[in-house]
């Protein structure tokens, strides 16, 4: 394995300790997902605390893109930013502010800047 898969392909392994898991992911990029399936909830959390991925479940898998209210994506080549309602939103949108001052601004922040960078400026 030394891509990350996007199929219908599933490896399994068993490895001989979970410090080898962690050791063994980190040492990769970062992945989309991580599903790790135990019976041991504090080995789950301590595996998922040690991962950096774009998500994460314990015993789920693929949970998380079925649920809009959640943002999905992945982090590094895995992917950029969240999607999903407002998360996606964000994601595919250039935030850009602007702010209009009164003739005779008493604002110091407005005083102080630069008229041709500024589209307006609000009176603080």
């Amino acid at each position: 394995m030394q891509e990350e898969i996007f199929g219908p392909i599933l490896p399994i392994s068993e490895p001989s300790s979970v410090e080898d898991v962690i050791d063994f992911i980190n040492a990769q990029p970062s992945p989309l997902g991580v599903y790790l399936f135990s019976e041991n909830p504090s080995l789950g959390k301590q595996t998922l605390n040690s991962i950096v991925s774009g998500d994460a479940a314990p015993n789920e898998c693929m949970l998380q893109p079925t649920i809009h209210d959640l943002p999905f994506g992945g982090v590094g080549n895995s992917g950029v930013g969240k999607y999903h309602g407002e998360w996606g939103f964000r994601v595919y949108s250039k935030r850009a502010e602007s702010c209009r001052t009164a003739r005779r601004s008493t604002s110091v922040a407005c005083a102080t800047r630069p008229t041709t960078t500024i589209e307006s400026c609000v009176k603080l």
